[in-house]
């Protein structure tokens, strides 16, 4: 259970530790009584349990009352990571002289609170756990006797060179762990720890996390919650009996090995589900690898996570990207297209969904003339638009999507190709931006596993539930990540529900059989989707389906020890 920072520091202060006044106001009028109260400069803060607050424009200072009522008009009703902000802590803007880290969070391997320190404070502890990792200082302490005074000291001597703020830091590590211990907390922190120009040391913001098995012992704490602050899943996974731990990769490979470690290591999950990023993916997928833990990625689409990287306990349930080009060069070629040009962004996927196609296309007699490539995220089209209308082929196969994708399709239409040129691509090409491209999309033909007007009963009842509950239409990833808990309800469900029976897990996994709304769904030996794959053509601002153009369709699984 995680705590608004203006409890967290409540608790900090019945501990003993030195925290600035302060006071939280749900109102802009209640705010401008706080900063007077206050007197001076204040900074108003967002109260809710997301990071990145500062960045998204959660956090500001105010020189007078009004001023901060203003800011707290901006900041109440914010939307940060998806939650609402319905209070603000006002509190004094203090000079700083320098900032510190410290922390204590519970090991889950020795079962034993590990304290952190570091002199890199005010920014994210994982950013400079990857970034400078020599920077940050832990001691592991005994639950028997707590922490030390010399202990306490000579971290705190890491942190200062002047023995009267390091005494003073001392003391705060001391009442720091008597708060996690006393809470039952699993995190605590204070970030920054600051010294003043005056030289006192304060806890100028803090963090602390409950362990939910201890709320039982803890009713005063269990009353804190705020559920209109929490991720709507993380309620319903609660109520459900679970624990459900989200992070955000942000899309950021070099943070993908240290995210994992914290969910495979510290939190020790269960199961792993992700990611939406290939690159993160790769990461996260050799940590899950080496320890064994059943993980299921409902959409990153890297060719070597069920190629040559695949493993019993890895199972995608979205699509290899060349297992889309394959189907999508099959399509060309019965639509009669025997000369193509491909072109895409030069990156990974977009290398990895041509060479499927290329490989198909090539194989059923048809030429690729030439692969056109430009760096990724360039949306400058021109010249290669130039080039594909002085090589005049049948067709171009396309990879792109989101913005890139719209600006390319309407380039196209712009230079007149649509007219002359068939334009064909992966189904990510127009699938979230149809409505926007208007009539410059209309004719183009994408293939993908999906389309929305299937017509089975499965994606008929799964569309319209989904509708209901999240008020916007499913989309391809809804489908994906639908299937994602299929899966893994049927092998929770031969095993009873015990996830330590890993062997007998992946053995049921691996066989299930299902019907999604994208049609009949089962795995490869490799663990990738046996799935149906359709042509769709953008109509109005609509993909409509056209046909099948391929049945039980498998990705080779090239390099993968387990389909041989």
């Amino acid at each position: 259970m995680n705590l608004h920072e203006y409890q967290a520091r409540d608790i900090l202060k019945r501990h003993g530790i030195p925290v600035p006044d302060g006071d939280v106001a749900q109102t802009p009028a209640e705010a401008q009584t706080i900063a007077q109260r206050l007197g001076g400069k204040v900074v108003v803060k967002a109260q809710v349990h997301a990071g990145g607050r500062g960045k998204a424009g959660g956090v500001k200072l105010a020189a007078q009352p009004d001023e901060a009522a203003a800011h707290a008009s901006r900041i109440l009703g914010m939307t940060i990571k998806g939650l609402t902000v319905q209070k603000v802590l006002v509190a004094p803007a203090t000079d700083i002289a320098s900032e510190s880290y410290v922390g204590i969070i519970v090991d889950r391997g020795s079962q034993r609170p590990v304290l952190m320190v570091s002199d890199a404070g005010g920014i994210d502890i994982e950013e400079v756990a990857r970034a400078t990792p020599e920077r940050i200082y832990r001691l592991a302490i005994d639950p028997r006797y707590g922490l030390l005074p010399h202990q306490g000291l000579g971290l705190a001597l890491r942190l200062y060179r002047d023995l009267a703020q390091a005494r003073s830091a001392a003391a705060i590590m001391a009442n720091l762990y008597a708060a996690f211990y006393a809470v039952g907390a699993s995190l605590a922190e204070i970030n920054p720890l600051v010294v003043t120009p005056d030289g006192r040391v304060l806890a100028l913001d803090a963090k602390i996390v409950i362990d939910d098995n201890e709320l039982g012992r803890h009713p005063e704490i269990a009353a804190l919650r705020d559920t209109s602050a929490e991720a709507p899943s993380e309620v319903q996974a609660r109520e459900a009996g679970l624990t459900f731990v989200k992070l955000d990769d942000e899309s950021e490979p070099p943070k993908a090995p240290e995210l994992t470690t914290k969910l495979v290591q510290g939190e020790k999950v269960d199961v792993l589900v992700g990611t939406v990023h290939s690159g993160v993916a790769m990461a996260m997928s050799k940590i899950a690898r080496e320890d064994g833990l059943p993980t299921l990625i409902p959409n990153a689409g890297a060719d070597q996570l069920t190629r040559s990287l695949c493993a019993k306990n890895i199972f995608r349930t979205s699509f290899g990207n060349g297992q889309v080009g394959l189907a999508t060069g099959r399509s060309m070629l019965e639509a009669g297209i025997k000369k193509a040009v491909s072109f895409t962004w030069k990156y990974a996927a977009g290398d990895e969904s041509v060479g499927g196609f290329r490989e198909s296309f090539v194989a059923g007699g048809g030429q690729v003339v030439k692969d056109i490539t430009v760096p990724f995220p360039s949306v400058e089209f021109q010249s290669a638009l130039a080039e594909i209308a002085s090589l005049k082929p049948d067709a171009v196969y396309s990879f792109f999507a989101g913005g890139g994708a719209l600006k390319f399709i309407k380039d196209y239409a712009a230079a007149g190709l649509n007219k002359s040129i068939p334009l064909w691509g992966a189904g990510f090409l127009t699938d979230g931006v149809e409505q926007a491209a208007g009539s410059a999309g209309d004719g183009v033909k994408t293939v993908l596993h999906y389309a929305d007007d299937l017509d089975n009963p499965e994606n008929k009842a799964f569309r319209a539930a989904f509708e209901a509950a999240y008020k916007t239409p499913a989309d391809v990833y809804a489908v994906q990540g639908w299937d994602t808990m299929q899966l893994l309800a049927l092998g929770l469900n031969a095993v009873g529900g015990d996830v330590a029976k890993r062997d007998a897990l992946f053995g049921a996994m691996s066989k299930a059989s299902f019907k999604s709304p994208r049609g009949p769904f089962r795995l490869s030996a490799a663990n990738n989707p046996i799935q149906n794959f359709y042509l769709r053509e953008l109509k109005g601002g609509k993909n409509v389906l056209v046909k099948t153009v391929a049945t039980d369709f498998a990705d080779p699984g090239t390099g993968c020890r387990l389909a041989s």
